[in-house]
């Protein structure tokens, strides 16, 4: 025997590493077991393998010591495989009792786990988990609280963002336990997920099989499961080890177990279903596994790991207790389960439907459904869609006609479910779902999913053969009797009869809960778990479809009231905007967003025409942001647009987009029908969608209707192609209404505007308004097109605004431009040229434009190399008295102080011009004395200056405070990018106080201001009576400089609307002085302060401010620990 183990343990450090071997020695010298001491180092540092097995029998002489201490070190270096080679060898020798326990437990699990019966399923019926189970998917980090809100309903674009990465995102339940990004093997494994999504399932899969020796089987020697649901009822005390006698496991094998808990799994199922708190004190807690204790201190001991630290956790819930469950565990894996990907769908019909023909028939049809296939992620949905399916199909219906909401599928499995018999008439059946209806009421309000017999006694539930297939029988231990709770197969079903208690005509109704009005409300404001219910409520208020049969069943009257109240929330929700997640909805605007209200969701399922058209029929605006629409919302938002029909603005652009987010070519054939049939409809903004050839085809189609009435379409980066251009072409030439396109970011190339250039040129054209900002890595138009732009110029008489920026036109496109500008025909006012490789060369023929095109009235050249020179030359034509322009741009175009006096004497002859924009250009304090000159000249009519980043100093102020004091046109003024600091603001001040000055606005972001410049700031805001603008964004001006500026702004005399702030330091320190800001303020109504970070005790302080009768704020932009809000949020 001696012999025998000596030769184990040497096998074993052989299978070690060199890296391994070292160590195993290093941890072995402080390895003091039981108190037998320790080996030398100085033995240790230089000894072989055989030598180390030497050194353990003289330290500890015997061999299950010596394994014992092997063993041990082999765990501390993590060599988990050859600590496992080493027991599976020892298990060969004499030890095999307890492996023999093992196997006889195991056969138990297998026993135990191996069948599941079906929620609907009879006495005696079940089918077997290996053949039913199919694969789930399992997201390696749990999601974001938003995202979890509510269980069932939100699951399906989740998923679709996971079949796009699964294989960087996804595990499987067999590598649970492994390292995870950081190396770090985890203790506990947390699968979380919504309501009905296979956790239960999963749970019984891991026991199944490990229990048939398929999963983990060098990991754990005994796994055991504990349902939460059992462990709410039986007050007394037992210890971990009681616990672990009632799984099946051995008597005479628990101390050994015991010993090695390392090896100990423990599979804890529906921690959310636990009635009690098991956040214990921590004097509480219990580290004896015989010692016996509360069930409560019991779960929390294991939760905390003071009760057999070493053995590892599984733990099931819902997102709703995640929070609960993360204040009590150390380091976790968190895992979400996110149901069937669609391949694993397919799998679970074909291992659903015993007949693969039937399978692939009832899979065809819902996948040729978006919101049956959606609905399918959830497996508890998937398994009712299939179990009507299969209903259907046996009795030879067509699958085709099957409803399509998840009000239909419910109904349908309800219509199936209660059959009245000889038996059970009508009045026994119409009693116990009214009962049924009742019950699931109460515990929505409630919140409560476990119902005790008295709670079913009291809506009349447990006269014999009356318990209704709905509710699942659960028996639990109590002490030393046995008790029965009751609960709905799932939440989903609760939620269904709460909604039709709702619906159904009271007659001595037992529930209290009737209110629908303030049911919505409640749903509206606070309760967003009530999501289903409310969605279930407007499916059932169709009584043409979804009621008739059930009259006809059950006799059941319904409520005439329900529809209309239902019919008011909607309205009011629509034209008085209510709360919502991530936006406020605004006067009569729509959106169906997957938050809350899901206006378009409920009105889908109504699948009610007359309801959607007598709902919508004030809305005139729709507006979806991509970054919150579902597949559902798609579907949703296509019913709703066919029967909306004073529709005039859809914008459907998909902000924050993801790459699996995209208007498809089926939903540009729902749009291309609306855009036919709906006569209102005069502005579509669908930027930012894949559209591609074939989407863009099917618009172009309906486009060229002579039923479509759009007047402006947006196309912004829809990735059109080449292709598509044609289409698009044709329109131009056909649709008499269009006269705003707009194709930002798409790929157009010389060879498509020659093509959109055709229509461009057809005498029906009437568009007025066309932009093609086209990136320079995917757009390259060059001069090549310019020749047939220049014919578009000429002959088109509607065209006014061209916005070509972006470009490589270069100085040879200009040329030919300016030749089509200078044409008497040429009705273009707006071109827009910035960043298109021009020089100082083409600066000639552009000045030439000015005097002679009597319509061009704003110009863009900012970014481009015009220099000094080039400047010069464009000087000429604006002196030119038949000049006209009042807009021009010179941002970053190189200029230098040089310029400015040709621009002075521009300045103080054009007549024309209004806005001037030298942003960008080192013009420095030299050239800010010559504007300041022309500023102060009588014949200046300029009235907007940009000057950001321009290199000045406070040495330019005075002559920019006399300007100010002098010019009586100039209203807006931007200065931000200049380090005028504290002393250059004081001379500015001056001017600002000037009983002349009429400036509006000031913008004095980043100007190196101080809390010293904030008195003076205040001076002018109670002196100034016409700014009503002021930016002073990123200047550290602090709390102590809010707290001066607020004296100016509260004064009567100060005339500002709106403030911005952002970037200046600000503290919640300061909400003190804003709220009394915002309750004395007459004028304010727009306040930015971005970078402000409040917690809940400043935002109350801020609260009060903004619910005072004062305050007159409209927008208040804040950064608050939810991110981003408006004042509408608080």
């Amino acid at each position: 025997m001696e012999r025998s183990v000596r030769e184990i343990l040497y096998d074993a450090l052989r299978d070690l590493t060199e890296e391994q071997f070292k160590d195993f020695k290093w941890k072995l010298r402080v390895c003091n077991y039981e108190g037998q001491g320790t080996i030398p180092w100085g033995e240790l540092e230089a000894a072989d393998r055989r030598v180390v097995v030497d050194l353990l029998y003289g330290c500890y002489g015997e061999d299950n010591t010596c394994i014992s201490v092997s063993l041990e070190v082999l765990g501390r270096i993590n060599a988990r495989s050859v600590a496992g080679k080493v027991q599976r060898v020892l298990e060969l020798t004499p030890r095999a009792t307890a492996e023999d326990y093992r196997l006889e437990y195991r056969n138990d699990l297998k026993e135990k786990f191996q069948t599941m019966k079906d929620q609907n399923s009879l006495p005696g019926e079940f089918v077997l988990l290996k053949e039913r189970y199919s694969k789930l998917i399992i997201l390696d980090h749990h999601r974001p609280e938003k995202e979890r809100e509510h269980e069932i309903m939100t699951s399906g674009w989740k998923h679709n963002q996971v079949m796009r990465d699964r294989d960087s995102c996804s595990i499987t339940i067999q590598t649970l336990f492994q390292p995870d990004k950081s190396g770090l093997i985890p203790d506990i494994v947390v699968l979380q997920g919504a309501a009905g999504i296979g956790k239960t399932m999963t749970a019984r899969k891991i026991m199944l099989d490990w229990a048939c020796g398929e999963l983990y089987p060098d990991l754990f020697d005994y796994v055991f499961y504990i349902h939460c649901r059992g462990m709410n009822f039986g007050t007394e005390e037992k210890s971990l080890a009681d616990v672990i006698l009632r799984q099946g496991a051995n008597k005479d094998a628990i101390k050994g177990m015991l010993r090695n808990p390392q090896k100990l799994l423990f599979v804890i199922d529906g921690f959310d279903e636990l009635r009690f708190s098991i956040d214990q004190p921590e004097d509480c807690l219990c580290s004896n596994p015989w010692k016996k204790a509360s069930t409560s201190v019991l779960l929390s001991s294991l939760f905390r790991k003071t009760l057999l630290p070493k053995s590892r956790l599984i733990i099931t819930t819902r997102p709703t207790a995640l929070e609960k469950l993360h204040l009590l565990l150390g380091r976790s894996r968190y895992a979400e389960i996110l149901g069937f990907s669609p391949e694993d769908r397919r799998e679970y019909f074909h291992r659903f439907f015993p007949n693969k023909e039937q399978a692939e028939k009832a899979f065809r049809v819902v996948k040729q459904n978006e919101t049956l296939f959606t609905m399918c992620f959830v497996p508890i949905t998937c398994w009712i869609i299939c179990t009507v399916m299969k209903q259907q199909l046996d009795r030879g219906e067509d699958l085709v006609q099957s409803s399509n909401t998840v009000t239909a599928i419910y109904m349908l499995y309800l219509s199936s479910l209660f059959k009245p018999s000889k038996n059970h008439g009508k009045e026994l059946v119409q009693r116990n779902l009214r009962g049924l209806c009742s019950l699931a009421a109460d515990g929505i309000w409630k919140r409560e999913i476990l119902f005790c017999e008295e709670e079913i006694q009291k809506y009349g539930l447990d006269q014999e053969d009356s318990l209704p297939l709905f509710l699942n029988e659960n028996i639990f231990k109590r002490d030393l009797e046995c008790i029965c709770t009751f609960s709905f197969i799932h939440l989903s079903f609760q939620e269904f009869f709460a909604a039709l208690s709702y619906v159904l005509e009271e007659e001595d109704s037992l529930s209290p809960y009737q209110d629908v009005a303030t049911l919505l409300e409640i749903y509206s404001t606070s309760r967003h778990d009530l999501a289903l219910t409310v969605r279930f409520l407007f499916g059932l208020v169709n009584e043409e479809q979804r009621m008739r049969d059930l009259k006809k069943k059950f006799g059941w009257k319904i409520s005439p009231k329900i529809k209309e109240l239902l019919l008011q929330w909607v309205k009011n929700v629509t034209k008085t905007g209510i709360l919502c997640n991530k936006e406020i909805l605004q006067d009569k605007r729509i959106s169906c967003l997957s938050g809350i209200p899901e206006v378009g969701c409920l009105l889908y399922e109504t699948q009610d025409q007359d309801f959607l058209k007598s709902s919508l029929d004030h809305v005139t605006s729709i507006e979806l942001d991509a970054f919150y629409i579902t597949d559902m919302d798609i579907v949703s938002t296509s019913f709703c647009l066919k029967n909306c029909h004073n529709l005039e603005i859809l914008d459907i652009e998909w902000k924050h987009r993801l790459s699996y987010f995209t208007l498809t070519a089926d939903g540009c054939e729902e749009l291309s029908r609306v855009l036919i049939t709906n006569q209102t409809l005069v502005h579509l903004d669908l930027s930012e969608n894949t559209l591609e050839d074939s989407g863009t085809k099917r618009l172009c189609e309906a486009l060229r209707h002579p039923d479509c009435k759009l007047q402006s379409l947006s196309l912004f980066n829809c990735n059109i192609k080449a292709a598509s251009w044609r289409d698009l072409s044709s329109v131009l030439s056909t649709n008499q209404n269009l006269t705003n396109l707009l194709l930002y970011y798409n790929e157009l190339r010389d060879s498509g505007l020659k093509l959109l250039c055709e229509g461009l040129k057809h005498p029906n054209c009437r568009l007025e308004r066309i932009s093609e900002y086209l990136r320079l890595s995917t757009c390259k138009l060059t001069a090549g097109c310019c020749k047939e732009l220049s014919q578009v110029l000429i002959t088109n008489h509607t065209l006014v605004n061209l916005d070509l920026s972006e470009n490589k036109l270069g100085n040879s496109g200009t040329e030919q431009l300016c030749e089509a500008l200078r044409h008497p025909a040429c009705q273009l006012q707006n071109l827009n040229l910035e960043n298109c490789y021009i020089s100082a060369a083409s600066c000639g023929y552009l000045s030439s434009v000015f005097s002679t095109n009597q319509n061009l009235m704003a110009l863009h050249l900012s970014k481009n190399k015009l220099r000094d020179s080039g400047l010069k030359l464009l000087c000429k034509g604006l002196k030119h008295p038949d000049c006209r322009l009042q807009t021009i741009g010179f941002d970053g175009c190189q200029l230098t102080a040089t310029c400015c006096e040709d621009l002075s004497s521009v300045l103080c002859s054009n007549q024309s011009l209004e806005k001037l924009d030298l942003s960008g250009n080192k013009l420095g304090d030299r050239g800010m004395k010559l504007l300041c000159g022309a500023l102060k000249h009588p014949s200046s009519h300029l009235q907007q200056l940009w000057l950001r980043d321009c290199e000045l100093s406070s040495a330019c102020c005075e002559d920019l405070s006399s300007a100010l004091s002098t010019n009586q046109t100039l209203s807006n003024l931007e200065l931000g990018g200049n380090e005028l600091g504290d002393l250059g603001l004081k001379l500015l001040c001056d001017g600002l106080k000037h009983p002349n000055c009429r400036l509006q606005k000031l913008g004095l972001y980043s100007c190196g201001l101080s809390e010293a410049c904030c008195e003076d700031l205040a001076s002018v805001l109670s002196t100034n009576q016409t700014l009503t603008d002021l930016v002073l964004n990123d200047n550290p001006l602090g709390d102590s400089g809010l707290r001066l500026l607020c004296k100016g702004l509260k004064h009567p005399n100060c005339s500002l609307q709106k403030l911005s702030l952002s970037l200046c330091r600000l503290t919640g320190a300061c909400c003190g002085d804003l709220a009394s800001l915002l309750s004395t303020s007459q004028r304010l109504t727009d306040l930015s302060l971005y970078d402000l970070e409040l917690g809940e005790s400043e935002t109350s302080i801020l609260r009060e401010g903004l619910k005072h009768p004062n305050c007159k704020l409209q927008n208040l932009f804040i950064f608050t620990k939810r991110g981003i809000e408006r004042k509408n949020s608080f």
